[in-house]
C-alpha cells in the first residue's frame, strides 16, 4: 500500500469510528433502513437523526452465495431488504 493510500485510509477508519458518524440508538425515534446489494453482497445501515444529522446505529453485510449471485437485480434487492428487517427486527418492532 503507497504511503497515500496509508494516509486516506487512516483518515477514513478515523472518521468513521467517530461519534460524529455513530449514535446509540434512540427507541423514542423512528429509524431508517437503507438497504443495498451488488451482484455478490449486501449491507445495510440502520440510522437515525440525532441533532438534525443522520447517524448511523448499526450496521450489517452479506456475501451471497454462489446460488444467489445467479439471482436477478430485483430478487437480490428484495433478499436485501427481508434479511436485514429480519436482522434488525429488534430495532425496528
Amino acid at each position: 500500500m503507497t504511503k497515500e493510500a496509508q494516509v486516506a485510509f487512516a483518515t477514513a477508519k478515523k472518521r468513521i469510528s467517530s461519534d460524529k458518524v455513530y449514535a446509540y440508538a434512540d427507541f423514542d425515534k423512528p429509524f431508517i433502513l437503507v438497504c443495498d446489494a451488488s451482484a455478490v453482497a449486501m449491507g445495510a445501515l440502520l440510522i437515525q437523526i440525532h441533532d438534525k444529522k443522520q447517524k448511523i446505529v448499526a450496521a450489517a453485510s452479506k456475501t451471497f452465495t454462489e446460488c444467489e449471485q445467479r439471482w436477478s437485480t430485483s430478487e437480490r434487492e428484495c433478499y436485501c431488504i427481508v434479511t436485514m428487517c429480519e436482522r434488525f427486527d429488534y430495532y425496528l418492532r
